[in-house]
């Protein structure tokens, strides 16, 4: 369930996750940038777009998930059930489909 915590893992944390004998992947990668951004340091213009790319995102994203194809599709899928919620619906799914 989620309680609305927001994710506190610093960069050190993700790594000590990360298989030592492996090179970190591109999802290792972005939380690793993530965890060590200063969101104060970055311009106002820089973070006015991350806001507007991310309602555009949500949008779109509902706006789809209305439409007759991604029902279709999530229908015909062996979707594992979890506590991801399929956005535009009440369906929730694992997290390794939900991916």
């Amino acid at each position: 369930m989620n309680t609305g915590h927001v994710a506190t893992e610093t960069a050190d944390e993700i790594d000590a996750q990360a298989p030592a004998d492996d090179q970190p992947g591109f999802a290792l990668a972005l939380a690793r940038r993530s965890a060590a951004l200063d969101w104060q340091a970055l311009p106002d213009e820089a973070l006015h777009w991350a806001r507007v790319g991310l309602l555009d995102t949500l949008g779109v994203t509902l706006a789809g998930s209305r439409e007759e194809a991604p029902r279709i599709a999530a229908a015909s899928l062996d979707l594992a059930p979890g506590p991801a919620l399929i956005l535009g619906s009440n369906r929730r799914i694992g997290p390794l489909d939900a991916a």
